[in-house]
């Protein structure tokens, strides 16, 4: 799921940022993120539950706009 969210940077600024999760072992999804410039925030372990029942490590992302 992307999410596009609005938030104060400073007392006087405002930024927008996206933020979207990756599956680990989806490495294109991956590569493309990082292709177009956005941060990883670290792993959450067995953060997704795939159609066959078993979890895979997930990855957050985020970009800022402004």
């Amino acid at each position: 799921m992307i999410e596009i969210r609005k938030y104060e940077k400073n007392d006087e600024q405002e930024s927008m940022a996206i933020w979207n999760a990756v599956v680990a072992t989806n490495t294109h999804a991956l590569h493309l993120y990082e292709r177009l410039g956005f941060t990883q925030l670290g792993v959450i372990p067995q953060g997704f539950r795939m159609k066959d029942g078993h979890y895979e490590d997930i990855i957050p992302h985020y970009i800022e706009l402004n």
